[in-house]
């Protein structure tokens, strides 16, 4: 059996190693932007980790030609798009953050690991939530080009 000792300085170590994952996603995620494109390649819009709608621009001058509901619908589309991508980018760069905090919390006891998984699950909700929106309305873009396309056969 382990003595106090040990298994305190593990624990230790295993919080060191944690907040220097949690510096390390910080820094990454800090620099990070995602660009995505409306499907009609009209409008581009780029969004920082936190979601924030950090540029839109309008391509090739299309937007002149669009009525005030296509241009709405063109940028929401295209924020959206980005959104979805970079809800999957942060919490594909936080994983490792979470399977440690979650190791570190079931080796404290079951109790624990069980609510750590519930808090981490309840952050990343709204992340996985819209990374699910974005799917989703990325497959519903699909099923609407495939229309139009056997529409015109």
């Amino acid at each position: 059996m382990d003595s106090i000792e040990s298994r305190v300085a593990a624990a230790m170590e295993q919080l060191r190693q944690t907040e220097e994952a949690a510096e390390r996603a910080q820094g990454d995620l800090s620099a990070m932007t995602e660009t995505a494109r409306s499907r009609d390649g009209s409008v581009e819009a780029t969004v920082s980790a936190q979601g924030r709608v950090e540029a839109v621009r309008f391509l090739d001058n299309r937007h002149r030609a669009m009525s005030g509901d296509r241009l709405s619908a063109a940028t929401v589309e295209a924020i959206e798009t980005a959104q979805a991508a970079m809800a999957r980018v942060v919490m594909e760069t936080m994983r490792p953050l979470t399977e440690m905090a979650d190791a570190m919390a079931r080796a404290v006891s079951d109790e624990a690991g069980e609510a750590a998984a519930a808090d981490w699950e309840q952050m990343f909700a709204p992340l996985r939530e819209t990374a699910a929106r974005g799917q989703e309305q990325g497959d519903q873009r699909g099923k609407r080009l495939r229309d139009e396309l056997h529409e015109g056969e």
